[in-house]
Parts: C-alpha cells; structure tokens; sequence
C-alpha cells in the first residue's frame, strides 16, 4: 500500500505552515526595541553588550541585501531562525516521540504567543534559542565540544542565556561523572569565546564604558531603568508575563472583538477544543524513562525553567525573558513523561487559533495603538512641542520613518523642569495623555502619577485622529488663566 505523504512526515508539514506564517505576516506594530535595533543597524552602531552579536548579524545581512529597511530584515531573519527552532525541536522530540507526537508538540510550541510575537518582529530574543536547542540537540549525542560551542554562542546574541548554558553544564557533570574532567574542559574551554569577543569589541569600538566588567553588564550600570533587585511589582507582573507566554491576553481585544463580531465565532472553537483538553489531562502522563541518563538530561532543562523564571521575576517579571520557558519545559516534559497525544493536539489548536486571532493576524493587519497616528501628526505639524505619553516608542518611530525630521519631545517625568519652564514662558505642549482611556497593557499597570501637571498647568482637548481600534484625543497644556 502505497504511504500518505502525512506518514512520518507530519512534523516537518507543522514547520512548514508555522514558517509560512512567521515569514508573511510580520508584525506591523513593532515593539520599540526593535526599531530601535533596527535603527542602531541602519546607523552602523552593530554592536550591543546585552545582546553582543544580534545588530551585527542584521547589518551584514542588509549589506548582503543592498537595503536599508532594516526593521524588514530583521523581522525576516527572526522569522527563519524561529523555523529553525522548530526544527532543533522536532530533531530532539524525535529521539522520545512518534513524529505525530512530535508534530502536536511543534505546533503547541511554535503556536505560543511569546515565541509567536518574537517569530514576526525585530527584537533579539529567537536567535539565541535557535543555538540553545541546538546545543540541548548535540548533548543527546554526547557531542560535548560541540554543545558547549552552541550554548556560548547563544549567549553571544543574548546574555540571558547564559541559565541555558549553566543548565547544560549541570548536565554534563552529573551524567558523565567518570568523564568529568575531560568533559567539563571541553565544555567550558569552548565558553572563552564569549570573553574574547567582548574584549575585542570593548577595545576595537568605541563605548561609553570605563572598563571591560562595565561594558559587559551594561545595562545594569549605565540604565537607570534597570536594576537587579525584587521590586513588588514583579508579583504581579510575572503570573501576567508568564500567561502572555503562552496565550496574548492585551486590553486591545475587547475593541478589536467589537470591531470584528466574527471573532465570538473563533472564540467559540476555541472553548470548545480548551474544553477538550482540559478533559483529556486526567490519566494522560505516564512515567516513561528509568534511564538515569535521561532523567538527568530532563532535570537539566527542568533547572533552566526554574533559573530563567526566577531571573524574569526579579527583572520586573520581564516577559521577554520568558520567552524560552515553553521550550525548556516541553523538553522536561515529554523526555520524563509518555504524553497523550490527544492533550497536547487540543492544547496546541487552542493556542494556535487564539493567538493567530487576537495576535499575528491582527498585528499585521491592524492598526492596535495610536503611536504611528500621532507620530503622523507630529511629522506634519514640526514646529510643536509634544509631551508624550511613551516617549521612547515615538522617539523611535521618528528616527526610523523620518529620520531627517526634528520633533520636541518631552518626558512627563524626565523633563518636569524643562516642562515647568516653557509653559512659564507661554508654550504650548501637545500630548496624547489625557482624554485618552488606553487599553489595559505592562505599560499602563507600570505609569507613573501625573497629578503634579493636572494641579498646576490648564489642560484641554484640542483634536483628535482616528486609528484602526478608536480615536486618539489631543490634548493642549498651557498656563492656567489666572483667577479674577
């Protein structure tokens, strides 16, 4: 009997039409760091200490590429680097799984909104994974030089990975103990590749840094924004990020559902395939290895979920970094337990027809915040001043579609006394603040009290832009009319 192209073959059909999505429909409401990457590119400043490798591998694929839409090509490159994932993934279930098993399982994964939202724009956060899976992939085989070479070099494009990369030496320590010392020299030696690539950008490039241990942790030191330390709001924010990890859940939804009445339908499917898998968990895990060796190896990525959880939450719950944990905690999953097929084929259409709806397909297609409006007004209107409610954002999106164009932006917080100050002096400043209710998003739980600038200057409506989702207010600040 002649076989059905689907036999065997399932997996590799799932990474094609996953691939196909992350190529043609990326996002079109970029994240402000990855206009700002994009720009850094296009400026020819390659090199970042968080992340050292990522701007470089975008500007020489735009100098290959002759263009200077560099925003597209890293969007592209992401794109094929998530394949790429999905790939490593496939070649590591296939050693535990059927390939129907392992075709539910890259579906499930590359259907998760963390993985889907980085898959379609700019930002740094697919490549270093690509390199992680590989290096959990050669670990199988025992390719101990290798795995070390791949998991440094995933911590080239993003320094977060260094818990994947610790995770996989565990590893190697505890399930070769009469091969330690070769083993662990192999493992290690193959990691001064990082220290040797940053000391040569350090001295080679020109930073804003007075030694090498200060450029390596950048951000710590030179970003005001960034600290290493538990902040109360990390226990709110990191249940958040995590669910977001794994299904988009934004304040957008409402009006896009309002908007679009036919989403009631495909939220009806999906409660119903939800409801499926929800009633399939019971009796669907089986204990499936005794071999220490494999526990060892499903322990290790059990270890990364825990490290890599723990430093998002004391990073603000940081939902970009939690972009692995899906991955990491799959592979714990279904090397340690037999996993009925059936869960995670509910589970996996679920996630995907969600995720598709309310996040690829809309970020694409819609128009889902104000900023490219108001940048728009902004660019035909020059001569204003603009208080902004995400400065950076709009900072970006300037620089990069306009980047001949010379706005005044201010900062609510940053620029209090310049604000003071030019109002005092008869200004008038334009902002997107007021009159605005927003959606409900990490940005809104975070603002800042502006209370001090509602007590002490004259706020009023001036006009107003429509956008795909609703209409953004703008309102006008000057002094207050004094009392008669």
């Amino acid at each position: 009997m002649k076989k059905s192209i689907f036999t065997n073959n399932l997996s590799l059909l799932v990474i094609a039409f996953l691939g196909i999505i992350y190529i043609f429909l990326p996002s079109t409401n970029n994240s402000s760091d990855s206009i700002a990457y994009a720009i850094d590119i296009r400026n020819g400043d390659i090199f970042s200490p968080h992340h050292l490798l990522f701007n470089a591998l975008g500007f020489a694929f735009s100098k290959i590429l002759h263009t200077n839409e560099t925003l597209a090509v890293n969007c592209v490159i992401n794109a094929l680097f998530a394949i790429g994932c999905l790939w490593w993934v496939r070649k590591i279930s296939l050693y535990f799984v059927d390939d129907k098993s392992s075709a539910f399982i890259l579906f499930f994964l590359g259907s998760c909104f963390g993985f889907l939202r980085f898959a379609t724009d700019g930002e740094t956060y697919i490549i270093p994974i690509f390199f992680s899976l590989w290096a959990s992939f050669t670990l199988l085989k025992k390719q101990i030089f290798v795995t070390g070479l791949l998991a440094s070099i995933a911590c080239l494009f993003h320094q977060i990975h260094f818990f994947w990369w610790f995770g996989l030496l565990w590893c190697i320590w505890v399930a070769y103990p009469n091969e330690r010392t070769k083993n662990l020299v192999l493992y290690i030696g193959t990691a001064f590749i990082v220290p040797i690539a940053y000391i040569l950008v350090f001295y080679l490039t020109r930073t804003d840094c007075d030694n090498l241990l200060q450029y390596i942790f950048h951000d710590y030191v030179k970003s005001s924004h960034v600290e290493f330390k538990l902040k109360g709001i990390a226990f709110l924010l990191t249940p958040i990020s995590f669910i977001r990890t794994f299904i988009q859940v934004h304040g957008y939804m409402y009006p896009l559902i309002m908007k679009n009445l036919w989403l009631i339908l495909i939220l009806s499917v999906i409660a119903f395939f939800s409801f499926m898998g929800i009633k399939s968990i019971k009796g669907g895990f089986i204990n499936n290895h005794n071999d220490i060796q494999i526990k060892n190896y499903a322990s290790a990525h059990l270890l990364i979920f825990f490290f890599q959880l723990s430093y998002a939450f004391i990073s603000d719950g940081n939902a970009e970094f939690m972009v692995m944990l899906p991955f990491v905690l799959s592979i714990f999953l279904f090397t340690r337990f037999q996993i009925r097929s059936n869960i995670i084929g509910y589970l996996s259409i679920t996630l995907f027809l969600w995720n598709i709806s309310f996040g690829v397909i809309p970020n694409h297609f819609v128009e889902l915040d104000s900023d490219m409006a108001f940048k728009n007004y902004m660019t035909k209107n020059p001569n204003l001043i603009y208080l902004v409610r995400d400065n950076p954002r709009i900072e970006n999106l300037i620089a990069y579609f306009n980047p001949h164009q010379k706005i005044i932006l201010l900062d609510a917080i940053k620029d209090k006394s310049k604000l003071d100050r030019l109002i005092s002096s008869k200004k008038v400043i334009y902002s997107d603040i007021w009159y605005n209710k927003g959606f409900i998003s990490r940005e809104k739980v975070v603002d800042r009290d502006l209370s001090s600038i509602e007590k002490n200057f004259s706020i009023t409506y001036e006009d107003s832009l429509k956008y795909d989702l609703g209409i953004l207010y703008i309102s006008k600040i000057c002094n207050k009319l004094p009392l008669k």
